[in-house]
């Protein structure tokens, strides 16, 4: 089995800066795959788990809250709290990859990937927090998450958890 590492920490930052100057889709297409190859190795099991998604709008705001309640520490409280704030004003893109990096990173392996992309790529930050939210069960139970979607709004606790923030 092939260690799992980033390589240098300039062609990420090359990477990640070409991604969010690509113009096409191909070219996305093409360098999201370096970055897969070139910059996170990881060998793929025949049980590598699949693609679960994220919820999105509502749904992910009362994820997130719930989330946010649960954990007290300032450094993962901090991740939590940006992705709220970034989904409450309504910016939910995140990179899509067909095939997961790291498909079993820790949950502070995944937030320290997050830390490294803020303020470089946010499409890539995003995406390694919600890997690890999900991680640490926040999106565990997509079915209710999506009804929380369709109904549309959020409950009076989780609007005044947000006007704290």
């Amino acid at each position: 089995m092939t260690e799992k590492y980033l390589y240098d920490e300039d062609e990420i930052q090359w990477l990640a800066i070409a991604y969010g100057a690509a113009t096409s889709t191909e070219e996305k297409k093409r360098i999201e795959g370096q970055i897969i190859e070139e910059t996170i190795e990881t060998v793929w099991p025949d049980d590598a788990p699949e693609e679960k998604g994220f919820p999105s709008g509502v749904a992910r705001l009362a994820a997130l809250i719930d989330l946010r309640r649960e954990y007290h520490f300032p450094k993962i409280g901090h991740h939590i709290e940006e992705e709220i704030k970034a989904t409450r004003d309504g910016q939910e893109e995140t990179v899509d990859f067909e095939t997961r990096p790291l498909p079993y990173a820790s949950q502070f392996d995944l937030l320290g990937y997050a830390a490294y992309f803020e303020g470089k790529h946010e499409g890539l930050c995003r995406y390694f927090r919600l890997r690890a939210f999900e991680q640490m069960g926040a999106f565990d139970n997509l079915g209710l998450l999506r009804a929380r979607e369709e109904a549309g709004e959020l409950t009076d606790a989780e609007r005044e958890f947000l006007e704290t923030l």
